[in-house]
Parts: structure tokens; sequence; C-alpha cells
């Protein structure tokens, strides 16, 4: 178990993370304390909102993120550039702002084919959160567990794969208004 407070990624730099267990006993657990600088503060920051910055964070099986606190968007991760998940969990993640578990923002790109993210908490998109920008893409296929996702007015969000027996993917999205 890691004890940790924030891991930037950024710079055309890749991280890759993989623990030896399964995503039922992770081997290779973030633990995060509590932040409250009254930005966004996560586990893990990939890119930036520059898009000269960009940065690939790839989440493999046997990784637990978990009891980070924030008080502003993302608390487990934010992603501005690559986030691939192909396994790992990420839960018990809470954040005053938006998306307690995962946000995607300014060009984010999110690709999940494995792992289990529910049980977060945030101010609205409790597991992953969409920012409102024209270049983020979501995708979801293979075999995952997602809990609670936002989209933000224009985005969307592709589903191609297996659903585990009794999940559920929940999609909040803002209320239409006519005019």
């Amino acid at each position: 178990s890691l004890a940790a407070r924030m891991i930037f990624v950024y710079r055309g730099n890749e991280l890759t993370i993989q623990g030896t267990g399964t995503d039922t006993a992770p081997t290779l657990i973030f633990d995060g304390g509590s932040f409250s600088s009254g930005k966004e503060t996560q586990m893990f920051s990939v890119g930036t909102s520059n898009s000269n910055y960009a940065a690939t964070l790839n989440i493999k099986p046997g990784v637990k993120i978990q009891n980070n606190v924030c008080t502003g968007n993302g608390s487990a991760v934010v992603g501005f550039g690559t986030v691939n998940i192909s396994g790992g969990v990420i839960t018990a993640n809470t954040s005053t702002g938006n998306g307690g578990g995962i946000l995607v923002s300014n060009n984010g790109k999110l690709t999940i084919t494995g792992g289990t993210i529910t049980g977060n908490n945030g101010g609205v998109g409790d597991d992953i959160y969409v920012v409102a920008h024209a270049n983020n893409s979501v995708g979801l296929s293979g075999t995952v567990n997602v809990g609670k996702v936002y989209l933000a007015a224009g985005e969307s969000i592709a589903l191609d794969g297996n659903m585990i027996v009794g999940s559920v993917i929940s999609i909040v999205m803002p209320a239409y208004e006519e005019g």
C-alpha cells in the first residue's frame, strides 16, 4: 500500500501502473489522504489543460486507488490527457467538486476495457464526470463495472462490450432546456 499526495504525468510522458495480484486481491494500492488546497487535487493528474503537454496513464489489473478526498474535481484521476483502464479498482474516493472517481476534461480521452469504478462520491458524477468540451472522448468495451457517469452537454460515451452480471451504468445528463 502506498500513501501518496499527487502523482503528475505530463509533457508527453506515459506511466503504467500494474500490480501482481488480481482486481479482487490487488497488490498495488494507492491509499490517499485528505487534500484541501481549494483547487483540483487528485491522486493522478494526467496532462494539463494545455494540449501541448499531453500524457498517458495506463491502469492495469492488480491496482486499487482508494480513499482520496479533495476539495476540487476528480479525486482519484483527472484526465486532460489519455487514461486507459484495463483493470484495477477505483473506489471510495470523495470530491466536493465533480467526479469523485475520474474527471475527464480539456481534450481528455478515457478508455475502459476492464476493471471497476464504483462507490465514489462527487458533487455531480460520482464515479466519472465528463466536462463539456468538444474534444473529450469516453469509451467502454470489454467486461467492466462502472457506476454513475455524468455527461455534460454535448458529450457522448461509446459502449461496446459485456457488463458484469448485476452491474449498472447510470448515465446522467443535464436537463434539456428548450429555447
